[in-house]
């Protein structure tokens, strides 16, 4: 057993340990306890966010998002091109809704929140082609409306994972700058195909039929699920789960974050679980306490409805590191430097742990709202606690 010391408390101060006064003895291990004390400059309100729209639109976006009745073609049949003036339900129509139009859209309604750019694919050079930015990211939305309304039209694969990297191209993603958060907002009705990388797997499954399905195998993301077809290269059609995971793991790497949206009925099954919740949560924004950690979109409305949560302000919660042993023992003050004062917060009442685990402390009611529209570096806010190596 290693040596132990010992920490006194003592019920008076200044005084010495021969005068007559209770004193309490515990034996504690050497170097095991920490003292946390965070500090946090808050930055208050943050500047809007610089956002990457991308857009899938891809040939199955012409079905209803039940998959069901016929497509927004000119037959109504996926033999024929998108019509514009079809009646038929389809994703498409219901995302230029959804996003661009002129009274309700998502980028009316979110003007000044936000800075949006729109990089849709695949890029109308080739079915395979990985998308290219259309619009760059700036203030105006009007230039991304105009696209989505009058100028794309769906056609094509699903070239999801060489597309993400594009993103990072863009002036505005690329750099980093105070107090400006840097997003991809990925919208897909469909799994990640088109990468040429992966014709080995097709010989293998026109080998056998059997290795199409195994582990490690092409895993077609379109009909029929146990060949693989040449056009337009070997290995189009196989799943490309490995690349987009990374693609957006490189992006996290240069402090661009992802969200996912999964629209329609091709991505709320099994596989589609595993690879977007694997492309949410390599980019940082994996949903807790949902039936899945993408934002699974079944419907427009759905749609608007995540869109607008994705694009809520910043919570007020400050990472502890270490972990308070004790959430008994953690004082929270916020320092004000305009009006030079230090304000200690109650708990349950101005703050509250975020998890079970008491990895955050959250600020509550009037406190978060203030220290969201402060000027920067107004507040700053100040945790002490214990914590047992």
């Amino acid at each position: 057993m290693g040596a132990r010391g010992w920490v006194v408390f003592l019920a008076g101060a200044g005084v010495s340990l021969g005068a007559c006064q209770n004193q309490q003895f515990y034996r504690v291990d050497p170097n095991s306890i920490a003292v946390g004390n965070t500090v946090v400059q808050v930055l208050g309100k943050p500047e809007p966010p610089n956002i990457m729209l991308v857009v899938d639109r891809s040939f199955s976006m012409t079905e209803s998002v039940t998959g069901t009745g016929l497509r927004c073609t000119d037959t109504g049949t996926d033999s024929s091109p998108y019509d514009a003036r079809s009646t038929n339900p389809c994703k498409w129509n219901d995302l230029k809704v959804a996003f661009a139009d002129p009274q309700t859209g998502f980028l009316t309604t979110s003007q000044g929140l936000a800075r949006f750019g729109l990089l849709p694919f695949p890029a109308a050079t080739g079915a395979c082609d990985h998308g290219q930015i259309v619009v760059p990211i700036g203030v105006d939305p009007q230039p991304i409306r105009d696209q989505l309304l009058n100028r794309l039209i769906p056609g094509g694969g699903t070239p999801t994972a060489a597309t993400m990297l594009e993103a990072a191209k863009d002036p505005l993603l690329a750099i980093e700058e105070p107090n400006r958060k840097r997003f991809v907002m990925l919208l897909t009705d469909g799994l990640p195909n088109c990468n040429p990388g992966n014709a080995a797997l097709c010989a293998q499954c026109r080998a056998d039929a059997n290795a199409c399905s195994a582990s490690g195998g092409c895993h077609p993301t379109d009909p029929p699920f146990n060949s693989c077809g040449t056009t337009p290269f070997d290995g189009a059609s196989c799943l490309d789960e490995i690349a987009l995971v990374d693609a957006v793991h490189e992006l996290r790497g240069k402090g661009i974050d992802t969200f996912v949206i999964g629209f329609g009925k091709d991505t709320s099954g099994t596989d589609a679980n595993r690879v977007l919740s694997g492309a949410a949560i390599a980019g940082g924004h994996a949903r807790q306490n949902a039936p899945t950690q993408y934002y699974q979109a079944n419907t427009v409305q759905d749609l608007r409805t995540f869109l607008e949560e994705i694009l809520q302000r910043f919570p007020c919660t400050f990472s502890l590191d270490p972990v308070p042993s004790d959430g008994s023992l953690v004082e929270v003050s916020v320092e004000d430097s305009v009006q030079k004062t230090i304000t200690s917060l109650k708990s349950g009442v101005d703050w509250k742990f975020a998890t079970d685990t008491l990895e955050q402390v959250q600020l509550l009611g009037s406190w978060c709202t203030d220290l969201q529209n402060a000027d920067a570096n107004r507040f700053t806010v100040r945790v002490k606690y214990v914590s047992l190596l």
